[in-house]
Formats: C-alpha cells, sequence, structure tokens
C-alpha cells in the first residue's frame, strides 16, 4: 500500500511539473505591453473623459511621459470647483454627508460589479466624500501642485 501512496504522489508531482506555466521572456512580455500601449494610443481619442483620465494616469505613473499630464490637469481642472469647494466645507458634516449621498448616486452601476459598490458607498456616510477628497488631493500631491503645507 505504502508503494501506491508514493506512486500516486509520484503523479501528482510529475503532472504539478508538467502543468507549471512557461515564463515570458521579458522581451516577449515588453512587446505585449508595446502592443497594448500603442493600441490605446490610437484610440485614445476617442475614449471617454473617464476612460482617458485613467489611462494617462496609470501611464504617467508608469513612464512619468510628461505628454499624460495634460489629460490628468483636464480632469483636475474639471473638478477644481468641488475639490475648492469640498476642502472649504471640511468642518460641515451636514456639506459632507449630502455630497457623500451625491457621489455615490453618481457612481455607475452598469455592472453587478459596480452595483453592489454603489450600494456599499450608499451605506456608508461620509465614506464617498472622503474617498473622494482623497483621491484628488493625492492626485494633486503627486503631480506636486499642492502649494503651502499639510
Amino acid at each position: 500500500m505504502r508503494w501506491v501512496q508514493s506512486g500516486w504522489l509520484g503523479v501528482l508531482l510529475a503532472l504539478l511539473i508538467a502543468c507549471q506555466p512557461t515564463p515570458i521572456s521579458t522581451l516577449a512580455t515588453a512587446s505585449i505591453g508595446e502592443q497594448i500601449r500603442d493600441r490605446y494610443e490610437q484610440t485614445l481619442p476617442d475614449l471617454s473623459p473617464d476612460k482617458q483620465r485613467h489611462y494617462a494616469t496609470r501611464l504617467y505613473r508608469i513612464t512619468g511621459d510628461l505628454d499624460y499630464l495634460p489629460i490628468i490637469y483636464q480632469d483636475l481642472i474639471g473638478n477644481a470647483d468641488f475639490l475648492q469647494q469640498d476642502l472649504s466645507q471640511l468642518n460641515n458634516r451636514g456639506y459632507r454627508l449630502n455630497r457623500a449621498r451625491q457621489i455615490a448616486r453618481n457612481y455607475r452601476d452598469d455592472t453587478d460589479k459596480h452595483q453592489r459598490r454603489k450600494q456599499l458607498l450608499l451605506a456608508y456616510d461620509e465614506i464617498p466624500f472622503a474617498k473622494n477628497l482623497l483621491y484628488y488631493l493625492n492626485k494633486v500631491d503627486q503631480l506636486g501642485l499642492f502649494e503651502g503645507s499639510y
């Protein structure tokens, strides 16, 4: 019986070794990355502003390429009034709650995942407000646009 168990163990071990994924070479990985980047670069003008911002932010963080900054700045400029208003009302709990509900209600709900996330955000008082504010403050800080001290 012992040799049967060790026989099965050998078969399982052989299967595990045989089923290991083949590592992709660094050259192939770079090529795949370039193909993805080329594809997005070609369609970038046709993407929604939110997808453009998301792509530009990711690529800027990865590459440091300054060509992505105009898209990122456009998003910041478009939200500057909200950011200024949110910062000026930090001590106002009623404002924070109303703004949190507004942010949560405006959250996309086109998939099951996003519907669940939206319901979660709606259930947590000021969390959407704080999350949104921190997101934009972090972006401003990452881009070196923060004036003054914290």
